[in-house]
């Protein structure tokens, strides 16, 4: 049987700051094998998002093997994956794609 995952002491933290700017918080954290812990959807653009603890120290911040091999799979595909510690990380989600138009839909 799988141990609960553990959750970065700031998550909450962040997914309150991801929600306050428009983003939709997709929580992958009990998932395991190296996924990430969420994803952020917002504006048609889909980022999956690992959380470390920025107070830890850089060693405590590491990426465990699963999650290393897990997001080089998914970068391969053209899949964005962002490790974020901070509110100011949040800028690396960068600006989000502007909504197409109707005429641009058909």
């Amino acid at each position: 049987m799988r141990r609960r995952a553990k959750v970065d002491r700031n998550q909450a933290e962040l997914v309150a700051e991801l929600r306050a700017r428009g983003w939709l918080w997709l929580d992958l954290s009990a998932v395991g094998g190296g996924c990430p812990d969420g994803i952020a959807v917002k504006g048609g653009r889909i980022v999956f998002c690992e959380i470390k603890d920025g107070n830890k120290p850089p060693s405590a911040r590491k990426l465990t093997p699963a999650q290393v091999e897990l997001h080089a799979v998914l970068k391969a595909k053209a899949v964005t994956v962002e490790i974020l510690t901070c509110a100011d990380d949040l800028s690396v989600l960068g600006r989000e794609l502007r909504p197409r138009r109707e005429e641009e839909r058909e």
